[in-house]
């Protein structure tokens, strides 16, 4: 099962999406501030077959400091396809990457490269992607606080992430809005934080 986008664009009903010159009224309505658009997408079914491989792995290769550092890596793809031959929608293209890490009782780093192919494996009516780079770093620090009357010391975590730091343009595969030319983010750094009982 899967949603398939129909081509039609709709107002704000269904009764929209099946009018004569449905596309244009709106276009008008938005110039105008009356209305707004909205892809229509159904949900089908049809048999299809699925194969992929998802492999993850990390190795510590010594001791430094107070920690241990080491090298990770992963790869993943899916192919599918309709039992008539053609591709299923919105497929992820083959992805490899890999990083550096240290790791410590209080401190965890790490910078990776993560690369995505060109998806060139599209159904019918849908768009190539290009292949992108990204490049990810995260800089942790775990709080060890004082036991409380149960003994029990809650710890927090802090940190700092970055993702696409190269701020490379991606265009998603798996997503309706690469038709329109609507890219993910691009370079950000945000503050996290948890806090475990």
């Amino acid at each position: 099962m899967y949603r398939q986008l129909t081509g039609l664009t709709c107002g704000s009903d269904l009764d929209s999406c099946e009018a004569e010159g449905h596309e244009e009224e709106h276009e008008e309505e938005e110039e105008h501030g009356h209305g707004h658009g909205f892809d229509q997408v159904l949900f089908e079914q049809r048999n299809a077959t699925f194969y992929g491989v998802e492999l993850l792995g990390e190795y510590d290769v010594g001791s430094v400091w107070r920690g241990t550092w080491g090298f990770d890596g992963q790869y993943d793809f899916v192919h599918a396809k309709f039992d008539n031959g053609e591709y299923v929608p919105r497929m992820p293209p083959h992805r490899l990457g890999g990083g550096v890490y240290y790791r410590d009782s209080t401190w965890f780093a790490r910078v990776g490269l993560l690369h995505a192919f060109e998806q060139t494996q599209v159904a019918p009516d849908e768009l190539t992607t290009p292949g992108y780079t990204l490049l990810n770093a995260e800089l942790a620090y775990v709080v060890k606080t004082q036991p409380g009357p149960s003994g029990f010391a809650p710890t927090m975590l802090i940190g700092l992430k970055g993702d696409n730091l190269l701020d490379e343009q991606v265009l998603n595969s798996a997503s309706f809005k690469r038709r329109e030319g609507v890219l993910e983010s691009g370079a950000n750094v945000r503050l996290f934080g948890s806090l475990r009982f």
